[in-house]
């Protein structure tokens, strides 16, 4: 069984002309938890004040808490992207008659039948998938005031992991794996105050991360069941992040800006004597292996991000103010690329609008890289609801590479 869950892996994958291994790495280096009002709003929110975002989008936005205070008892989210259901029927239809076959057997006497699998592989897994789950823990968020400062502090728990598999074509048609997964533990704390007789709110937040990852990069051919482990590598680093918030520039404009990585952030690898054994027998650790991982793991310097960006309150005709609470358009500029390749400047920019239709349900819409997205908030008393649909660019130029991911949460709290 464990060697037919190797081989789906090896198969199950993308052909990325000219990719790099490890190329979900530079854009997984920051610890962050996604926000939902990101993910559906193009992910333009810099400027779009909210507590959802005040802890790894925008710390001023936590100067802006409309209540006393906000708490999460607890609570879960899932992400996964749109192409799983077409790898498992591939995988349930062809492959895994084949390789209950034997691949070495249809090598020797079906050559140009194993070619086509490999061709038919490398087609429906031409877009990389990612898989994403998110624990709440306790986090809270306070209004406080002090010698004419008004402000509020923030603090929680969260755990959050990822596995990303991509296929890049080794030549020939021969693919080559690039596996990579990471779980994180982050604890962060916020502060941010409103600047007298100012428009503006600054805000910091610190987070503690403790993080294990792993990866597997090799040619296809040379991957053997018999001896193939993944192996586990831990760190830990504390990063601050840094954030304004400028309301009412003009009637009805936020401006809004945020540098991530200001201080800390660097992440130094070492591995423990963990591992994931995929051949079911044991066996004692490559060293030439682990030492290559750790050597390109902290090859990864930490670089500072950032994103600007700006928010209009859309003013409501006296018929329509009676029905929705609000509406907000929005539109973002960020520095860092969603994929290892440097990307144009179109790739960077965000456009959101957010429609507020009453204190328990919001809806948003947007467009990132050419991607559209869209996602709705329920809140009812002591508990909460997002969906989320957004796509994301893995490539260097928007519609090369783009997959499409659904992220679905629920929680406990006071909101």
């Amino acid at each position: 069984m464990r060697s037919l869950a190797l081989a789906a892996l090896t198969l199950l994958a993308v052909a990325a002309p000219h990719a790099q291994p490890f190329g979900a790495l530079q854009q997984e280096a920051r610890p962050t938890v996604r926000a939902f009002e990101a993910r559906a709003m193009g992910d333009a929110v810099v400027a779009v004040a909210d507590p959802e975002t005040a802890f790894f989008y925008n710390p001023a936005h936590l100067a802006r808490l409309a209540r006393p205070y906000r708490f999460t008892v607890a609570g879960a989210a899932a992400s996964l992207s749109t192409g799983i259901t077409a790898k498992y029927a591939f995988w349930r239809d062809e492959l895994e008659p084949a390789v209950e076959e034997g691949l070495d057997v249809i090598r020797e006497t079906d050559h140009p039948r194993l070619e086509a699998l490999y061709h038919d592989a490398l087609d429906v897994g031409r877009r990389q998938d990612v898989g994403r789950v998110t624990a709440y823990g306790p986090a809270f968020q306070a209004r406080v005031s002090a010698a004419g400062w008004e402000g509020a502090v923030g603090g929680g728990l969260f755990g959050t992991g990822a596995a990303r598999l991509r296929f890049t074509d080794a030549g020939a048609g021969v693919p080559h794996l690039d596996f990579y997964g990471q779980a994180d533990v982050i604890v962060p704390v916020a502060a941010a105050v409103r600047v007298p007789r100012t428009p503006l709110a600054v805000g910091l937040a610190a987070s503690y991360t403790r993080r294990r990852v792993t990866a597997k990069d090799a040619l296809v051919e040379t991957l053997d069941p018999a001896r193939e482990h993944l192996y586990v590598l831990s760190a830990s680093a504390v990063t601050v992040d840094a954030g304004v918030h400028a309301a009412g520039v003009l009637p009805g404009l936020d401006l809004g800006g945020a540098v991530y990585g200001l201080l800390g952030g660097g992440f130094t690898y070492r591995y423990d004597g963990d591992l994931i054994d995929l051949t079911g027998r044991g066996g004692d650790a490559d060293l030439a292996e682990v030492a290559d991982l750790e050597a390109r793991f902290n090859r990864r310097a930490a670089r500072p991000a950032w994103r600007l960006g700006a928010a209009y309150h859309v003013p409501l005709p006296a018929e329509v103010a009676p029905v929705l609470d609000g509406v907000t358009v929005a539109a973002d500029y960020v520095s860092a690329s969603t994929s290892e390749f440097e990307q144009p400047v179109g790739a960077h920019l965000r456009m959101g609008v957010r429609v507020a239709v009453n204190p328990a349900l919001s809806v948003r819409t947007g467009l990132r890289q050419g991607y559209p997205s869209f996602g709705t908030t329920l809140t009812l008393p002591g508990v909460q609801f997002d969906y989320a649909f957004f796509g994301i660019e893995d490539g260097r130029t928007a519609g090369q590479l783009g997959r499409y991911n659904h992220h679905l949460r629920l929680r406990f709290g006071l909101f």
